[in-house]
């Protein structure tokens, strides 16, 4: 008998989960509504004293494991679910988290009738001159080839290896059967997917395009498997890609704390912690168990006031 009890269709007791990219920002985020709602949740990072810190600060029913991880190294990955396949032999959830911004462009300004746009992060590098096609070149052309590799490297390497890691325990997740929808893999993506202005990186918006596009083939190519895969696109949420490194509180989080004009963002603000909260508890409890191959945005309407391809 179905039940309409939002208590039960957002439900994770009993889930198993890894979030990579889990010890700050909106991967931490997304642990902790997962482990207050009775997920075991495997917090995964490169920082052994941030991750240590977030599930010792976070972590209300003590099911925060961190577990010291790198989503680009192969060897690291084997070693994390060797450990997981001993502790719990399964897994229902793998959250895709781990990203970079890559290296800033944003000194360049918008172009009209967007350039008088608040929130551009326009500022002169002192430098070159970007009022000219020549300086733009020039300030461009310092990016090398590296930037660009190593940028696609976490945000798309970083969820494909990760992803075929745990696939195997994410069918035994399904062979278990603890919970009744099948299991998933979410990737946190970005609206800047989407968006065609410069926001702060040339490399970070199409790298989370093609994010986007894996996880969607991810969907079609595994559901043979009762796999899923489905996105979380968000907005602008406090974390240290926004924020900057450095400026974590004694939980491990980080905040925006200005109100965001309505012509940068209609509701007037930054995402928080309710926000995406809510997006993961639909995707991993009952009530999402029907979703596949889908991008959920949350972005309080950013995408409606410029050139998108959403």
């Amino acid at each position: 008998m179905s039940s309409l009890d939002a208590s039960k269709l957002f439900s994770v007791h009993g889930l198993v989960a890894v979030v990579t990219g889990g010890g700050t920002g909106i991967g931490l985020m997304i642990a902790r509504a997962l482990e207050h709602n009775g997920a075991k949740v495997y917090i995964l990072g490169r920082r052994e004293d941030v991750l240590k810190t977030a599930a010792k600060q976070n972590a209300i029913h003590g099911n925060i494991v961190p577990v010291v991880a790198d989503v680009t190294d192969k060897a690291s990955l084997e070693v994390v679910v060797s450990r997981i396949s001993e502790e719990t032999g399964y897994i229902n959830l793998l959250v895709n988290n781990a990203g970079t911004l890559g290296r800033r462009h944003n000194a360049i300004n918008r172009p009209p009738p967007f350039g008088n746009l608040p929130g551009q992060f326009v500022h002169a590098n002192g430098e070159d001159d970007l009022s000219t096609v020549d300086g733009i070149r020039d300030f461009l052309w310092k990016d090398e080839v590296s930037d660009w590799d190593n940028t696609f490297r976490t945000n798309v390497s970083g969820i494909w290896f990760p992803s075929i890691a745990f696939l195997s325990l994410l069918n035994k997740g399904n062979e278990k059967q603890n919970v009744v929808q099948k299991s998933q893999i979410v990737t946190i993506g970005s609206v800047g997917a989407f968006i065609r202005l410069l926001g702060t990186s040339f490399t970070y918006n199409p790298s989370k395009a093609a994010a986007n596009h894996l996880a969607k083939m991810m969907a079609t190519n595994f559901v043979q498997w009762g796999i899923r895969s489905n996105v979380i696109a968000p907005g602008i949420f406090p974390s240290e890609m926004s924020v900057g490194q450095g400026k974590l509180d004694e939980n491990n989080k980080n905040h925006i704390p200005m109100a965001i004009p309505v012509e940068e963002i209609p509701l007037g603000k930054a995402g928080d912690e309710e926000d995406i909260a809510a997006a993961i508890l639909f995707l991993a409890g009952k009530g999402g168990k029907y979703v596949n191959g889908n991008v959920v945005v949350t972005d309080g309407g950013r995408l409606g006031i410029g050139p998108a391809v959403y």
